[in-house]
Parts: structure tokens; sequence; C-alpha cells
């Protein structure tokens, strides 16, 4: 059933929205299974786009939104959700926060974002898949495998979406079955012995309904090794989604999907940084790249059970107004241990449960004078997270067990609708009304002399235990507003104005330095963004080209760090912050054979006022993983060698600026800045159902720092770097 064509899809409106239409158009064998569109053809096309809740081309969505096909993140060797870092401008995905864990996903939006994991911990940007709110950081590392789009949206989202998201939000809409018969295999092999296997088959199995099957299995060794011999960076992932698609009625029809991926790896490949007589830090040589961590003691495992089903129903109740529902239940199952190396001989282990609820109903509809969508949501978790750490060179305190369970509530309604006020000006408008409800309780035992076999269950344990029961409530009222105006067919500027909240919580590490002495759990406030944005709009057949600045007020930011002289994170407010800057994409195709895609994005984020926030946090310190700059640049050629097919060359270069990692900016536990440069080359057969890939990631073997970690009192400095050059060669075929 296709989605109402509103009135606003059927005009140019201005909107902060591009494409990297190297990746979208580039689309290879599924566009040439489809039909529709040539696996050798790089012109210029309209690109369809989801984040209004209808179907529409990407230029005419009013909001400020990167897009790309899972084909063309295929085609630069772009895997999982992190590589999207590297396509749209303000962006920064990255591994790790805390956890040691390969499965937690830091996603940051124009500086706004969560680098702490806990269950109490919410993320500052909304991750979905096929409509679906994705809670929790663990796990959220997903493989983009047999998806048709992704896109990732800045600023505040709320007037559109199930659960209010304060700095963006990012969606996945996997591939949904069709009535015809086919399927694809993707094999690829490479350097550190990587293997990987993708495979789907799509069967219409009635007139009325039809399945897609999906499934993949990928190995790889890690960077590192911990001196039981574990790999710390290598890849052990497998899994399959389900999807099934029911159309009874010309005008009613049901989508269910159901999926899951296993993960049994080492942990993320950090190493010491070795910190000079000036306070500058540097990786050390000994441990780095795939050599033994001889300081590291116990497992760094991280391994992950993540499940989930979703049945998704539309309904036209007329040709101008339909209503929409998904349904949804996901549960995450993960244990992650971490010994950081170093001298400090700490150790972690955190057993993560996790299990969600949600259900949307959307409705969506035309009329004369407008457009519009409404929609209520709820959303309920249960969770619990057992910690245990041990720190064998403070005797005073050599072992901190604690248990979190939460238990978690919202509710939601929203709306946003679009008024035409003439033919070439039209005003937007949303609201949103949240209400949540956040329940935990904390079990703490500090225990001297205790062997790290002691498990948190362990009777000892409870005994001396601390429990805490505690509830919070919050609401509030959030909206959007948008003035478009189309100068010209091809030239848009508009202005926008959108607020947005993340809403407070509680600290979970109740550490104690004797047996019944406890910090007592405190709590943090809601954390609040309000956003203004203006911006220019091109496109003729062959240049697509977006500009736009945007200013954002950030009240009470929720800061995640340690205080002075603690070795436990927790989170404050108190902090006072303004972000500015600016984004370009564009694309440019001369040819149908030659397209270049390029984006660049500048932002300055500074704290105004850090009064009582805990932490040892100045004005002069720079928000985690926000570079001052980001650059990409991507090339396609194609090139036509007759009977025997097409050649496709393809070559990206990603730039970035300083990232810091640690809220107090810890010298050394930041990254100076990087260039990675990546190329590919592929054949295409005449029929376009095979594609052979020889390419190569990092080609200048640029050594930087994709996660780093410091604590003072439990003298660490820790880092993760990237994989260095690596190659690859990837076979593919479509029937």
């Amino acid at each position: 059933m296709k989605t109402i064509k509103t009135i606003s899809s059927s005009l140019k409106v201005g909107v902060s929205a591009a494409a990297l239409c190297g990746l979208a158009v580039a689309s290879g064998p599924a566009a040439a299974q489809s039909g529709e569109r040539s696996a050798t053809d790089l012109s210029l096309e309209q690109i369809t786009v989801t984040a209004r809740k209808i179907e529409e081309g990407l230029q005419d969505a009013p909001v400020s939104v990167t897009a790309a096909t899972g084909d063309g993140l295929a085609l630069r060797d772009i895997q999982n959700i992190t590589g999207i870092s590297n396509l749209a401008p303000n962006v920064n995905f990255g591994l790790g926060g805390g956890s040691g864990s390969q499965s937690q996903a830091n996603l940051f939006i124009r500086g706004v974002g969560q680098n702490d994991f806990t269950l109490v911990a919410d993320p500052g940007v909304g991750l979905y898949v096929d409509g679906v709110y994705y809670a929790r950081a663990i796990g959220s590392t997903l493989d983009l495998f047999d998806i048709e789009r992704v896109q990732a949206l800045r600023g505040p989202q709320g007037t559109l979406f199930g659960r209010n998201s304060v700095g963006g939000a990012i969606t996945i809409d996997t591939n949904d079955p069709t009535d015809e018969f086919g399927g694809k295999m993707r094999l690829i092999v490479g350097d550190d012995e990587r293997i990987e296997a993708y495979a789907s088959i799509n069967a219409p199995v009635t007139d009325t309904f039809s399945v897609l099957i999906s499934a993949l299995a990928r190995r790889r060794e890690g960077t590192v090794f911990d001196a039981s011999g574990r790999e710390l960076g290598n890849d052990s992932v497998q899994g399959g989604r389900i999807k099934t698609l029911w159309t009874p009625l010309d005008n009613f029809e049901v989508t269910f999907s159901a999926d899951y991926v296993n993960e049994n790896e080492g942990g993320l490949p950090e190493v010491p940084l070795v910190r000079a007589a000036d306070g500058s830090v540097s990786d050390s040589e000994q441990v780095f790249f795939r050599s033994p961590v001889l300081e590291t003691q116990g497992p760094n495992d991280n391994t992950l059970d993540s499940f989930g089903f979703a049945l998704t129903a539309e309904y036209g109740l007329s040709d101008s107004l339909e209503v929409k529902s998904i349904t949804a239940y996901r549960e995450i199952d993960a244990t992650f241990n971490r010994n950081p190396p170093g001298g400090s001989n700490f150790s972690s282990q955190d057993d993560f449960e996790q299990s969600q609820i949600s259900q949307e109903i959307q409705l969506i509809g035309t009329t004369e004078l407008l457009d519009f969508v409404v929609g209520g949501f709820y959303f309920s978790e249960d969770g619990a997270n057992p910690t245990t750490i041990d720190i064998p060179a403070a005797p005073v305190f050599p072992r901190f067990v604690g248990v979190t369970d939460i238990s978690n509530r919202s509710l939601a309604v929203f709306g946003e609708l679009t008024i035409p006020l003439t033919e070439r000006f039209r005003v937007i408008g949303g609201v949103r009304y949240t209400d949540e409800e956040k329940d935990a309780s904390f079990t703490s035992a500090s225990i001297p002399g205790v062997t790290r076999n002691t498990a948190p269950g362990d009777p000892v344990v409870e005994a001396i235990g601390f429990e805490n029961p505690q509830t919070l409530n919050f609401s509030e009222v959030t909206y959007r507003g948008v003035l478009q105006y189309d100068v010209f067919d091809t030239t848009t500027v508009y202005a926008s104005w959108s607020t947005g909240f993340k809403s407070g919580g509680f600290n979970q590490r109740l550490v104690g330095f004797a047996p019944g002495q406890f910090t007592e759990p405190d709590t943090f406030e809601p954390e609040t963004v309000r956003t203004a944005e203006v911006g220019f709009k091109f496109e003729n057949s062959i240049l697509r080209f977006n500009a736009s600045g945007f200013y954002s007020d950030y009240e009470d930011v929720q800061i995640s760090g340690a205080p002075p002289g603690a070795i436990a994170t927790e989170t404050f407010n108190g902090a006072e912050a303004e972000i500015y800057g600016f984004e370009v994409e564009g694309t440019f195709t001369p040819t149908s054979s030659l397209l270049f895609d390029f984006s660049a994005g500048v932002i300055e984020a500074e704290y105004i006022d850090v009064q009582g926030t805990g932490t040892e946090i100045t004005e002069d310190d720079e928000f985690v993983r926000t570079p001052p700059f980001t650059v990409s640049f991507g090339a396609n050629y194609i090139y036509d060698i007759g009977a025997y097919g097409s050649l496709r060359a393809r070559t990206d270069v990603f730039v970035s600026g300083e990232v810091f990692f640690e809220p107090q900016n810890v010298i050394g536990t930041n990254e100076d800045g990087y260039a990675d440069v990546g190329a590919s080359l592929s054949w295409i057969n005449p029929n376009e159902d095979w594609i052979v890939t020889a390419g190569v990631n990092n080609i200048t073997d640029a050594r930087y720092l994709i996660s780093a970690d410091a604590n003072a009192a439990l003298a660490y400095d820790i880092g993760a770097f990237a994989r260095p050059r690596n190659w690859y060669v990837t076979l593919q075929k479509t029937f």
C-alpha cells in the first residue's frame, strides 16, 4: 500500500536536506533487480525518504537529513552504523564510552549525545529501525545488511517521532518483501583473516503474502591481544531477520519482522596511552597493533544476544486518510568485561539485561487546506545491570559490587501540520507532550579482601548491601515551526525553530569505601535544546547543493564524568552552552558515468556557565565527540568495456578536526585530527547481476583514536585506535 501523497509532497519545499548521492544513486544490483535504476547510471535522481512518516522526495522533506542507500554503504565498505560519521556533517558515532564493549554506540549530532552506557542514561540521539525505537546504547552498533536506506536527521526531533530525541535521530529502513522472487548474496574476504557472508531471499508465497529472509555472519582478527591471548577489536557476529508482508486488501497491509543477533568477541582494542613529561600522551609502540598487552589481567569479553519483533499495520481509511500502528518488543542480554591495560590493574564486569515494549499509532492525512500527521506513543522497559569492579592496587577499596534495576515508562502525543499559504510559501508547525516515569533500585557493596571469583549474588555481598528504590517523574511540551519559500523552481530558502528535551535520571554507581559506607544515590534533571536554523537549497538536473546555518541554546547540559578524586562516572547538570555552525552537502553529476559527492560541517560548541556541575569541567573544555570541522569527498566513475560489462571506480576521503573523548578534556585522551582515505574498483557484468569489488580501507595507514578513557583516581589513560590499512574483495550476486 502506497503512503498518502500529501499536498507538500507534490510541491517544492524549503529544507536543510541533502543526500550523498554517490551512495544513493550508485545503488548497484538492488536497483538492477527492481528494474528502476541501472547499477552503472550515476546521473542525479530523486531519492525517497520517510523522515516525515510519508514517502516523499528528499528535497521535499522539511527536515535536516542526510540519506544513503544500503548498497551505497556497501560500496564504501561501511558495515555498521558507526560508519555514518564519515557521511553526514556534524554527526559523530563511536564505540566504547566506558564499557569496553564493541556493541556500545555513542551517537552525537551537532554536539548533543550521551557517552555513558548505563540503564539510567538515555541516548541523546534516537535510533529507529523500521519505526521501532532502540532505547539503549548497548546493542546499538547495528549491522547495515539488507537495508533500503539510512537517514540521519539533525536537530531536535519529537513532533513526528515516537520518543523525543533532543539531538537528532537515526532511522534505518530495512528492505520490504516484494511480489517477485529474487535474492542477493555477498561474500567478503580480506586482511586480518576477514570473512563475511550476507544473503537474502525474497519469495511470494501467495498473491497477497510474501516473505524476505536475510542472514549474516562475519569474522575478523583483532588488532590487540591481551595477556591471556584473547583478541581485542575482533569481529565475531552472526544474525538474521525474517520479514513478511500480507496485503489482504488494496488499502490494508500488515508487516511482521523478527530479528536476532549474537556477538561473541573481544572488547575494544584498548591500549595504554603513554604520558610524557610535558603531559602529552601517545600510544605505546610496545602494545600497539597486534602486540601483547602485558599488564592486562582477567578477561576482555564482549557477548551479546539481541532479539526483537515488530508488527506494523497500515489501513487506508480513504484516499486521503491513513492509520498506522507499530507494535514492537525487544530484549538484550549482554556481558562485557573490561580490563584496561596499564599499571592500575583496574577491571570490571557488567551483566546487562533489558527488555522493552513500544506501541505507536499514527494518523496521516490531507485535506484541501493542509496536511497533517498526529500520533500517540507508549514505551515501557525493564532492566538490570549487575556490575563488579576490582581495584587490587587500593587496599581500602579492593572491590565494589552494584546491581541496578530499572523500570521506565514514557507516554507521548504529537503532531505536525503543513499549511500552504500560497503556491510558493508554506508554514509547518508541530507540538509534542511527553510524560515519563522512571523507577530504579540499587544494591551496592564494598568488600575488602574478597577474591575476584565472588559473584554479585553471593550471600556475603547481599548481607552488606544497600538498597534505595526511587521514582522520578518528568513532563514537557516541545514544538517545532518552519517557514519555507520557493524563490525559484530550483531554489528554496527556509527558517525553522525547534525545541527538544531529554528527561533526567539517576546515578547508579554507588561507590563505598568500606563495608556499610556508600555514596547516596543522587539524581540529575532534564536537559533542553532550542535550535534556530536557516538555509538555502538548490537543485537542477546535474547539481544538488544545500547549505544551512544553525544556533542552539543548550541548557542544563547532562555531563557524564568522574568528580574530582572519584573512580566512578556520574551524570550532573549545571552547564549552560551554546552551539552554532553550518553544514553543506552536494552532488555533482556532469555525465551519467561521473559523479562527485561532498559534505562539510563546521561547529563551535562552548560552555558559557559550568557552575555546579560536580566535575572539573571548565568553560575552556571542548564538547565530547564534536570535532570543529569535518569534510568528506567521494568520486564515482563508470567505464564501459562493452561486451565485458563495466568498471566502477570509487574514491572516498574523510577529514576530521580534533576530537575529545573525555568531558574534562584530559590531555592525551583526544585525537588531534586525521584523514581517512579509501578506494575500490568494481567489475559489473553486462546483466548487472554480478559485481566483483577490490578495495583498500585506510590507505595511508593513519593512526587515529576512535575511543579513549582516563581516570586520575585509577591512574590510567587508555585508547582504542582505528584498524590499520586493510584490503578486501567482495563478490556479489543478485538474482
